[in-house]
C-alpha cells in the first residue's frame, strides 16, 4: 500500500508538468487492475545510447549540438522546479536524477526529461534499502550523497556532469565499483574539460565547471539561469 500511494502521489505531480522539454503525463488509472500512467510515445533514443554510440566510433559531439540541447533540458528543469499546487503553493522538485539515462533525444532534435515524479519515489526506496541510489552515483550531487536536504541546485550538479562528459567524450566520477564512484563524486578534483578535449571555447567551460562547484552557493541559483548563459 505504501508503494502505490506513493506511485500515485508522484504520478498527480507528473500530470502537472506539461512543457515541451519533460515527457507528456496524460492519465492515471487501472489498466487490467494494475496502477499505470498514460505517456506519451517518444520517437528517439537516451543520450546514453547516444554518448555510447559516440564513443564507439571515437566521434566528438559538436558542442554547438550540445549547448541547445542542455539549454532545452535546464528549460523543463526550470518549469519543473518552478511547479505549485493549485493554491500556488511552490512544490518545490527536484528530480535527484538527471544523467544520461533520463534525458531523451526526440528524432526531431528536442530534449525531454523523463523519470520527473517517479524518481523521487525510487530514490527513497533505494535509500531505505542501501543509503545509495544504485548506478547514478556518478551524477548525484554531493549534498545529495551525504545525505543532506536538497534543493533544485543538486538538479545543476547533476546536468553540469552530464554536460562535461556530452563535451569530454567520457565519463567523469565512474571509477570500477560503486563505492569508489561515490568517492570521486565527493573529493576528486574536477578536471577541466579542454583536459581532454582542447578546443572547447573558454566561455563554455566556465558554465561547466560552475555548475560542478561542491558547495550549492557557488553554483547556479536556478536552471534558466545556466541557460541563459548557455
Amino acid at each position: 500500500p505504501a508503494v502505490v500511494a506513493m506511485f500515485l502521489d508522484e504520478a498527480r505531480v507528473a500530470l502537472r508538468l506539461v512543457h515541451p522539454n519533460i515527457v507528456q503525463s496524460y492519465q492515471l488509472g487501472l489498466l487490467q487492475g494494475r496502477h499505470a500512467i498514460v505517456m506519451e510515445y517518444l520517437e528517439g533514443q537516451p543520450m546514453q545510447r547516444v554518448l555510447l554510440r559516440a564513443a564507439a566510433s571515437r566521434r566528438e559531439l559538436p558542442y554547438e549540438v550540445v549547448v541547445p540541447m542542455m539549454a532545452d533540458a535546464l528549460d523543463g528543469l526550470h518549469f519543473a522546479h518552478e511547479a505549485t499546487a493549485d493554491d500556488g503553493t511552490p512544490l518545490r522538485l527536484v528530480h535527484r536524477d538527471v544523467s544520461p539515462h533520463n534525458l531523451f533525444l526526440t528524432s526531431d532534435g528536442r530534449m525531454k526529461l523523463l523519470d520527473f515524479g517517479i524518481a523521487k519515489s525510487e530514490f527513497q526506496e533505494c535509500r531505505t534499502r542501501t543509503g545509495l541510489l544504485k548506478g547514478k552515483v556518478s551524477y548525484m550531487a554531493p549534498e545529495q550523497a551525504w545525505g543532506q536536504p536538497v534543493d533544485r541546485r543538486a538538479d545543476l550538479w547533476s546536468v553540469g556532469v552530464v554536460l562535461w562528459e556530452m563535451l569530454a567524450g567520457k565519463r567523469l566520477f565512474k571509477a570500477e565499483n560503486e563505492a569508489a564512484s561515490l568517492h570521486n563524486t565527493l573529493t576528486a578534483p574536477v578536471p577541466k574539460p579542454t583536459s581532454v578535449r582542447d578546443h572547447i571555447p573558454a566561455e563554455l567551460e566556465r558554465i561547466v565547471l560552475r555548475a560542478l562547484q561542491r558547495n550549492p552557493a557557488e553554483r547556479y541559483p536556478t536552471a534558466a539561469a545556466m541557460a541563459s548563459e548557455l
